[in-house]
Order: structure tokens, then C-alpha cells, then sequence
């Protein structure tokens, strides 16, 4: 327990160490609620879209945010610094344990000011509902960052790396309900979005705040569990496995 404490606590140390990469992802939430979905709102009928993309683009955050953890990894391996992790007392699977919640606190700590913002936009309605949402998108995060670690651990270079997340991004964001209620997607996009873990973390938020969601929250949260799990456990066997074959890639 003493290493698997040690290996979290590395990890948050480094809190800081990626300054660029939180102000951009800061100030494109800052720019999307502000002001891209304020000109929408007057475009869309219906309902508060200022309110729908806000919820939307506070889980996006938070998925780019614990993704990041791949871009870590691959330059971990690239500039050797796994291997001299792998000669320190410690298993393997406290190695992979510690920098999967490591990076998940982290994770969730670059985001909660940001939710506190968007807290403003959105307002509060039952904090019940809001503790719970916020215990979700936890474990969101840490399914998150578990995909973050299973892709990092395939490629170091950043071409690949770029061409993997972008691709990934590309898939899942777009066919999701961040950006637009299932309704409002055609038919073979609504059939992505259904299974789409994206889709049900903006609901669940959507719905922790009182605000129209597309699925009910007892589906939103089994999803969201059974990704996070699926993720967890599969980056603890792959990671451990790459681990054991030196990451030679």
C-alpha cells in the first residue's frame, strides 16, 4: 500500500508540469460556454442550449483532460523513464494502479474549477443529485484515464499517438450528445450515440442539474460503471503485460 501511495503521490506532484496544455483546454471551455454556446442559444428553439452544451462541454473537458494520460505514457517510454520505475521495490500492478488513480485525481483537480464555472452557468438544483453525478463522473474519469494508459502503452511515437486520439475523438465525440440532443442526430449517428460512454456521462450531468437529458439516470449510471470497469481491467492487464515485455515499441 506504502508504494502504490508513493506512486499516486508522484503523480500529483507533477500536477503542474503540463501548464500549456490546462490553460488551452481552460480557455476552450471558457470560449465554448461563453460564447460559441451563447450564439447558439439564440439559434436553437425549445430549450436553454447555452445550459445542454455547457453540461456537455464540462464531461468534454474532463475527457481530454484524463486522455492526456496516454501523451504521458508515450513520453515516459520514449525518454526511459519507466524503466528506471521498473527497478524500484515495487509490483507491477501498484505500478499500474498507482498511475491510473494518480492520473485520474489529477484529472478530476484541473476539472473541478472548471465546473465550479460552469456551476454559474447551469445553477444548482438538488445537491443530492449533484454528489452523485460528481461521484460518477469520478469513475468516468478514471475509465477515461484507464483508456488513456491501454492506448499510451501501444505507440510512443506522437504521430501514431495523434492519429489514435484524434481518430478516437473524431468517433466519439462527434457522435454523441455533448454537442446535440439524440433527436436531433440522424438515424445511423442516434444508433453510435446509444452506445457511446460520452452519451451518458452528459446525461447523467445533464440530470444531476435538473436539466432535460435523453437517457434516465439509472441506465446512464450502469453504463458509465460497466465502461469504467471494462477500461480499469483491461489497462491493468495490458499495461502490465507491455510492462513485462519491456515496451519495446
Amino acid at each position: 500500500m506504502r508504494n502504490f501511495l508513493n506512486i499516486v503521490e508522484r503523480d500529483l506532484k507533477r500536477l503542474w508540469s503540463y501548464k500549456i496544455f490546462i490553460f488551452t483546454n481552460a480557455l476552450t471551455f471558457l470560449v465554448q460556454i461563453f460564447i460559441y454556446a451563447l450564439i447558439l442559444n439564440f439559434l436553437v428553439t425549445g430549450f436553454d442550449y447555452t445550459q445542454f452544451y455547457a453540461a456537455g462541454v464540462a464531461v468534454l473537458t474532463l475527457w481530454s483532460f484524463g486522455m492526456w494520460t496516454a501523451w504521458e505514457i508515450a513520453d515516459e517510454r520514449s525518454e526511459g523513464v519507466i524503466d528506471y520505475h521498473l527497478t524500484l521495490p515495487f509490483s507491477r500492478t501498484e505500478y499500474v494502479l498507482g498511475r491510473m488513480v494518480g492520473g485520474t485525481l489529477r484529472t478530476m483537480i484541473y476539472s473541478i474549477p472548471l465546473f465550479i464555472i460552469f456551476l454559474f452557468v447551469t445553477g444548482i438544483g438538488s445537491i443530492l443529485n449533484l454528489l452523485i453525478v460528481f461521484g460518477l463522473l469520478f469513475l468516468f474519469a478514471f475509465g477515461v484515464t484507464s483508456l488513456g494508459v491501454i492506448i499510451g502503452s501501444f505507440t510512443k511515437e506522437h504521430v501514431k499517438l495523434s492519429f489514435i486520439l484524434g481518430l478516437i475523438d473524431a468517433f466519439l465525440i462527434r457522435l454523441s450528445t455533448i454537442y446535440y440532443p439524440i433527436y436531433a442526430m440522424d438515424y445511423w449517428m442516434r444508433f453510435v450515440s446509444v452506445v457511446n460512454p460520452l452519451s451518458y456521462a452528459a446525461d447523467a450531468t445533464r440530470w444531476g442539474l435538473g436539466l432535460p437529458a435523453d437517457s434516465p439516470i439509472l441506465i446512464s449510471v450502469v453504463f458509465v460503471v460497466i465502461f469504467s470497469l471494462i477500461l480499469v481491467g483491461v489497462a491493468i492487464r495490458v499495461y502490465s503485460k507491455r510492462l513485462e515485455g519491456g515496451l519495446a515499441t
